[in-house]
């Protein structure tokens, strides 16, 4: 329930917005609080501001949908296509996302803390600003991706993709990197602080004013090439 002024509204599961959204493949502001579109055929669809927490969108096809300033939390998008989705502002904490296609979408300030991402494939995703703190992004495709300021610390990208990424001041601090690849990505100003670098590759990559304090460099390639045991 939300509290605007003196004004009370309340939120709950609407049948007709459901309906609306199936039907018009749009419904701005609609409530599809825990509705289930597994499997249903929503590309271009515009829900913008809409409220799906707790929803079922496993295996639907949402490429170019419109979910700006969505709420999503708890939600299940595995194996979901949203290519090209414009999921700016989106909140989409705690989100069951494995296996899901958000290439070339815009997460521009999403926050997507603690959800699930493993094996995503995020290549070209922009997430600038966007809140991916303890998020899990094992073996994701990040290749080519914007990152710049976006929030990681403490994330799970184990053997991960990023290679030619732009982190410009992301944060990283306390980030499972283990076997990540960053080959020519941008890591200037990042915070890598407490980071594990075990096995992660950062050839060619521009570390210039980035926080390696108590990271973990083990069988790791630095930027010149030469691998670095310091941490074996």
């Amino acid at each position: 329930m939300l509290v605007m002024g003196a004004t009370w509204v309340a939120y709950a599961f609407s049948p007709a917005d459901a309906d609306k959204a199936l039907k018009a493949n749009a419904c701005i502001k609609c409530d599809l609080t825990s509705v289930d579109f597994h499997d249903k055929h929503l590309a271009g669809v515009n829900l913008k501001w809409a409220r799906l927490n707790s929803s079922n969108l496993a295996d639907t096809n949402l490429a170019g949908a419109n979910l700006y300033g969505a709420f999503a939390n708890h939600v299940t998008l595995t194996g979901a296509n949203l290519a090209a989705a414009d999921l700016r502002g989106v909140t989409m904490k705690w989100g069951n996302l494995r296996q899901i296609n958000l290439s070339d979408s815009d997460l521009t300030d999403a926050d997507l803390f603690l959800s699930d991402l493993s094996g995503a494939n995020l290549r070209k995703v922009t997430l600038i600003r966007a809140n991916l703190m303890r998020v899990k992004l094992e073996d994701a495709n990040l290749s080519q991706s914007n990152l710049v300021r976006t929030n990681l610390m403490e994330a799970n990208l184990r053997g991960a993709n990023l290679t030619g990424a732009n982190l410009t001041r992301a944060n990283l601090g306390g980030a499972n990197l283990a076997l990540a690849r960053f080959t020519n990505s941008v890591l200037t100003g990042a915070m890598l602080w407490s980071a594990d670098l075990s096995g992660a590759n950062l050839l060619g990559a521009n570390i210039s004013g980035a926080n390696l304090s108590g990271a973990i460099l083990c069988k790791t390639v630095m930027p010149d090439g030469v691998q670095n045991d310091s941490s074996c």
